[in-house]
C-alpha cells in the first residue's frame, strides 16, 4: 500500500464515495457528515487550508483509507477530520506511522463514533486512550426556531468588555488536565466565540460556549450548568440569538456527558436529537508504532 498527500482537488467525488461506503459500514469518523456535497466540502478544506493534510492509502487501484486532519504547531496540538478505513487496519496503522514521522511531541486526537469498533481497536493497541465518551446531540434550524427575543430575557452574551470576567469563571470550571480550550485560548480565539451566561446575585453562575469558524454546523466546547432552570434558559437564548447572529449556521452539535442530565432533557426539549455516541482517543506522539 501508498499513502499520497492530497494537494489538489482532483477525485474528489471519488474519495467523497468511500467515505460515504464507510459511514454506511459504520466506520464514521468524526465530524459526522451526512451527504456527498458535505463531504466534499471538508475534503477541500482539508486540501486548501495550509494548517490541514488529507492522505490517501490505497492498493495501486482502490482507496483503502482516507484520513483528514488540523495541526496547530505552537500547541503542539493534531485531531482528525476524517479517519475512515473499510475493511482493513492496515491503513490506519500507515497513518499512525506517518504522525510519529512528521508529528513527533504532538498530541494526536482521533475522533470516531462509538460504532467505528475495528478503528477503536486498533487504536488502542497503539497505545492511544480514551478521553471522551458522549452523547452527540444536534440541532438542525428549519425556517424558524419557534423563539422570540424573551427567550434572551436574563441572559446576557458576552462582549469584549465582559470577557475577562468570564474567563475567571471558565478558569475555575474547566480546570481539568488536558482540556485545550483554556482561558487564555479562547482569549486568542474570541471572534469565533459565542458565549452566553446566567447571573446570580451578581455574579456567572451558569454559562455555555459556541464555536462559529468557518462551519455551517456551529459546536459548543463548553456548558457550566448551575441548575436545570438555567439549562433551559440558555439553551433557549443560544437557538434564538444564533439563529440571528450566525445566519450561516444550519446546525448545532453539543456533545454531553451521560451525567448532564440537566442540559441532555434540556436539549431534548428544546429539539435536539441524539445522533451517534462521539468516542475521542488521544496519544502524545512520540513511540514507534509496534
Amino acid at each position: 500500500m501508498e499513502i499520497v498527500q492530497i494537494k489538489e482537488a482532483l477525485n474528489i467525488s471519488l474519495m467523497a464515495g468511500f467515505v460515504l461506503d464507510c459511514c454506511q459500514a459504520n466506520n464514521k469518523s468524526y465530524p459526522l457528515l451526512s451527504s456527498d456535497k458535505e463531504i466534499q466540502e471538508e475534503l477541500i478544506k482539508c486540501i486548501n487550508n495550509e494548517d490541514c493534510e488529507l492522505l490517501c492509502i490505497s492498493d495501486g487501484e482502490n482507496i483503502k483509507g482516507l484520513f483528514g486532519f488540523f495541526s496547530i504547531q505552537e500547541d503542539h496540538y493534531l485531531q482528525t477530520t476524517i479517519c475512515c478505513i473499510l475493511d482493513s487496519k492496515e491503513p490506519l496503522i500507515l497513518f499512525l506511522e506517518y504522525l510519529v514521522k512528521h508529528y513527533n511531541g504532538y498530541d494526536a486526537f482521533i475522533g470516531i463514533a462509538a460504532s467505528n469498533e475495528m478503528v477503536m481497536k486498533c487504536l488502542v493497541e497503539n497505545g492511544y486512550n480514551m478521553v471522551d465518551d458522549l452523547l452527540d446531540y444536534r440541532f438542525e434550524f428549519g425556517s424558524a426556531c419557534g423563539f422570540g427575543a424573551s427567550a434572551c430575557e436574563n441572559v446576557e452574551h458576552i462582549e469584549l468588555g465582559t470577557l475577562d470576567e468570564y474567563l475567571e469563571f471558565h478558569r475555575e470550571k474547566n480546570n481539568t488536565e488536558g482540556e485545550y480550550w483554556t482561558a487564555e485560548r479562547l482569549r486568542r480565539d474570541f471572534k469565533n466565540w459565542d458565549i452566553y451566561i446566567i447571573r446570580r446575585n451578581g455574579h456567572i453562575s451558569s454559562s455555555i460556549c459556541i464555536r462559529c469558524f468557518d462551519r455551517t454546523i456551529c459546536e459548543v466546547f463548553s456548558a457550566n450548568i448551575g441548575c436545570r432552570t438555567d439549562a433551559d434558559a440558555l439553551i433557549a437564548a443560544m437557538l434564538y440569538d444564533l439563529r440571528n447572529r450566525r445566519a450561516e449556521c444550519s446546525a448545532i452539535s453539543m456533545m454531553l456527558e451521560p451525567s448532564e442530565v440537566e442540559l441532555v432533557s434540556a436539549a431534548s426539549k428544546y429539539g435536539f436529537v441524539q445522533i451517534s455516541r462521539y468516542c475521542c482517543l488521544k496519544m502524545r506522539i512520540q513511540l514507534n508504532i509496534s
